[in-house]
């Protein structure tokens, strides 16, 4: 049977059957209702089937993060960008090393290495002391292409783990999966920083030391 959906602003949203008999409401389904009319009622269990439908629907945003290739990968630089907007909204203006302190978490840096027209790029990232000095983690360098609105993680200092290198396999590429964990990791850590409180803003970061950075990769 053909469902119309109709929809307008201030209004609820109402499935209807092409014959107008049978209709859909939100209220219907939250009350696990069905669909109510002159002659059906399907009761509780169609009404949960199509609360599960829109729960899908809700998070297909969140399916294109999950499938690596080179769109999905597009669409997470693309991310990555809004997400250090957020953080950066005073990007163009800041120079040198600037840290951000929120009480309860770790101070978080800022280095801006390289600005051009199109391009910036900057090091993020913690500092911890121990033994042998400073130590700077994740120390991630990201490039972000304002012509594209786009970010991409080129490189890290991660603590070390096993990493399997797949081989060049038909419908397999290795590049792209290792771009995908960098910049996957990049998406969820930035989401992080942000939900802590971290905001670089000109009149609440500090200037600090630049400390040379180590090898990353």
């Amino acid at each position: 049977m053909p469902n119309e959906v109709l929809q307008k602003q201030g209004s609820d949203v109402t499935w209807t059957s092409a014959a107008g008999t049978e209709v859909i409401t939100l209220t219907s389904l939250a009350n696990l209702a069905g669909r109510q009319g002159e002659e059906h009622d399907f009761g509780p269990t169609f009404a949960v089937r199509y609360l599960v439908t829109m729960e899908l629907q809700k998070t297909a945003t969140l399916e294109r993060y999950r499938h690596r290739d080179l769109p999905a990968l597009i669409d997470l630089y693309e991310g990555n960008y809004m997400r250090l907007l957020r953080l950066f909204p005073d990007l163009d203006s800041l120079e040198g090393t600037v840290v951000s302190r929120v009480a309860g978490a770790l101070d978080l840096y800022v280095t801006i290495e390289e600005r051009f027209k199109y391009t910036t790029t900057i090091l993020l990232t913690y500092r911890f002391v121990d033994d042998n000095g400073m130590a700077l983690e994740p120390n991630a360098r990201v490039c972000i292409y304002h012509d594209v609105r786009a970010a991409e993680l080129v490189s890290h200092c991660r603590r070390k783990r096993t990493r399997k290198v797949h081989k060049w396999l038909r419908g397999r590429m290795p590049e792209l999966d290792h771009r995908w964990e960098m910049n996957r990791f990049l998406y969820k850590w930035l989401k992080f920083c942000s939900n802590q409180g971290h905001i670089f803003l000109n009149c609440t970061t500090r200037p600090a030391e630049n400390i040379t950075r180590p090898q990353t990769r």
